[in-house]
């Protein structure tokens, strides 16, 4: 038999006062059962001090229908992205529009794939698309234990500006 609780025009609270594990349980224990939350305009919010977990066993997804951000932030800690299939795609991002990566410190791209002449790359495919590498005093440093090769299309150029700087090729 189904249970319908309906308060037509009123609240429904559910409290558990008991510092218990287990303080409310809402159990959907049948083969193919599910539990279902719909709530308005006023959204659905999860407050916690403790931590959350939300675990599957099937493909997933975490949708804003419409023209809304969201946001995944930690304020002290880290956010961590894993991926357990070995795939080329295993972590995917596609926008529309740009993508930023900023960082206070250190960024690291490391692929540990072997035997692949292209185990990193960038692309810039549009046909008038380009790529421009800006850097610091630190200056640029390409190292290779195989070859280098860099090749263009049209006239191009290697210099060195400044009294007493040597250009060495």
């Amino acid at each position: 038999e189904d249970i319908s609780i309906v308060n037509t025009g009123g609240s429904l609270t559910l409290q558990a006062t008991e510092s218990d594990v287990d303080g409310i349980v809402i159990n959907a224990s049948g083969v193919a059962g599910g539990i279902n939350i719909d709530s308005g305009t006023s959204g659905f919010i999860v407050d916690t001090t403790g931590g959350i977990s939300l675990d599957s066993a099937a493909a997933s997804n975490f949708t804003a229908t419409g023209a809304f951000d969201i946001t995944i932030q930690s304020t002290a800690g880290s956010i961590l992205l894993n991926a357990g299939e070995a795939v080329s795609d295993a972590i995917n991002v596609d926008s529309t529009g740009g993508f930023d990566l900023d960082a206070a410190l250190q960024i690291n791209i490391t692929s540990s794939q072997a035997a692949a002449a292209n185990s990193v790359r960038i692309f810039a495919s549009a046909a008038d698309g380009g790529i421009d590498v800006d850097a610091g005093t630190g200056g640029l440093t390409l190292d290779s234990t195989g070859a280098i090769s860099i090749d263009g299309a049209a006239a191009s150029n290697m210099a060195v500006s400044g009294a007493g700087i040597d250009l060495t090729l």
